[in-house]
């Protein structure tokens, strides 16, 4: 009985009475005062402590339900009426960073994109977060230095940050943003930072913006038409994000030799040499097809000729041999190579591809060899991982093919 109180906006840390809960081995506890901040506009529930006579539970998860903001955890020792509930103040703190993040970041993405910019759906978690927003394209490098440029001179402006309790309508016709698809009260919750941001929030956030540190965008990309996400990071975060990307240049210059200034220099001539090698080996490969396609000859069904035949070399390969073999007329067959997988090409020559269809061959040795494939009547692929069925593969060749005269 009686009515739950939030007071997470001031306190993490309050002795309070333990108005209801349900559940054995997991449970669900409702607090009378609670300081928990349930899972709600994109804001992940707080973790922490709920402790009593004799009793202690880890908090897993806030969750907002019919019955109020339960803490959901594993129960040691019998409920109390009593206890001291604890929220995990390093979690709370690098969530609330995030959270005052993301209004610096729909601002700064009004500001960069227009005014067309509006929130689409967010994640707010203490090591990241994530935000939704409309966009009818990628955004490009410009435009997210600047929108990451913005919002980290917000940070280093250390702007206090305001909440205040209005009425809808006022706030909105004071500039507020609120979200198309949330239901408000008549009384809203706004978190104004400076003049530079208003938006109406139930979420936690930090006191001013330097407390976030820095800002990094990690990720940008479409989810859906008409709407991109970014994916970013503050505080801590950012230092261990750039800290993998400090070992993963070292190790690259391990790699390649020489100092930072240079590697730009030596990617560029190693790509180079990649591009010289590629020609040649196109060049070797040419020469190979038209050695091997007059060396190479099947079994003779009738007046068809049969190929099964092993090739090294790359795919491309394969499909040139192939095209050059069916070309000498009655002739049906298949090339492959062993790698990690099998990989083959089925080929039949344009006279017969009205009795059997290369498509056809692929997909019955594909399935022999653990896999499948399919393509075009006169030329398709296969593949499999089980080489022991190579001999039944040949096999099943040979079957396909005894019809035909």
């Amino acid at each position: 009985e009686g009515e739950q109180k939030f007071v997470g906006y001031d306190t993490l840390e309050i002795e309070t009475e333990v108005l209801a809960w349900r559940g054995k081995d997991r449970v669900e506890i409702i607090l009378k005062e609670t300081p928990f901040y349930g899972e709600a506009g994109g804001q992940v529930g707080d973790t922490g402590v709920i402790e009593g006579e004799g009793f202690r539970m880890k908090v897993e998860n806030t969750m907002v339900t019919g019955a109020g903001i339960a803490c959901i955890g594993k129960p040691e020792g019998e409920i109390p009426q009593r206890v001291l509930a604890r929220v995990d103040r390093k979690k709370r703190l690098s969530t609330a960073r995030n959270h005052t993040a993301t209004h610096l970041l729909h601002a700064a993405l009004r500001k960069v994109l227009g005014e067309h910019v509006r929130q689409e759906g967010s994640l707010v978690a203490p090591d990241r977060l994530r935000f939704d927003f409309t966009h009818f394209k990628p955004l490009s490098p410009e435009e997210i230095e600047e929108i990451e440029r913005i919002v980290n001179e917000k940070i280093y402006e250390n702007i206090p940050v305001e909440t205040l309790w209005m009425e809808f309508d006022e706030a909105i016709k004071a500039g507020a943003i609120a979200l198309f698809d949330e239901k408000y009260g008549k009384e809203v919750r706004v978190v104004k930072i400076g003049d530079f941001s208003m938006e109406l929030c139930g979420g936690t956030h930090v006191k001013s913006t330097g407390e976030i540190g820095i800002f990094k965008i990690k990720e940008e990309g479409g989810i859906a038409s008409g709407v991109r996400r970014i994916e970013a990071l503050t505080g801590l975060s950012v230092y261990e994000y750039l800290k993998e990307k400090e070992l993963l240049l070292s190790e690259i210059l391990k790699k390649a030799g020489g100092k930072e200034k240079d590697i730009i220099q030596r990617i560029e001539n190693m790509l180079e040499r990649m591009k010289e090698f590629e020609k040649m080996n196109r060049s070797y490969e040419e020469e190979l097809v038209r050695v091997l396609k007059e060396k190479i000859r099947g079994e003779k069904t009738g007046e068809v000729e049969v190929v099964w035949e092993k090739v090294k070399g790359s795919k491309q390969m394969l499909r040139m041999l192939a095209d050059e073999i069916r070309k000498r007329g009655k002739t049906v067959g298949v090339l492959y190579r062993e790698n990690a997988a099998i990989f083959l090409v089925a080929f039949v020559s344009d006279d017969l591809v009205n009795k059997i269809k290369a498509g056809t061959i692929a997909r019955e040795i594909g399935r022999v060899l653990g896999g499948g494939g399919g393509g075009k009547d006169y030329l398709a692929e296969a593949g499999g991982r089980k080489p022991e069925n190579l001999p039944a593969a040949k096999q099943k060749l040979f079957e396909l093919c005894s019809n035909l005269t």
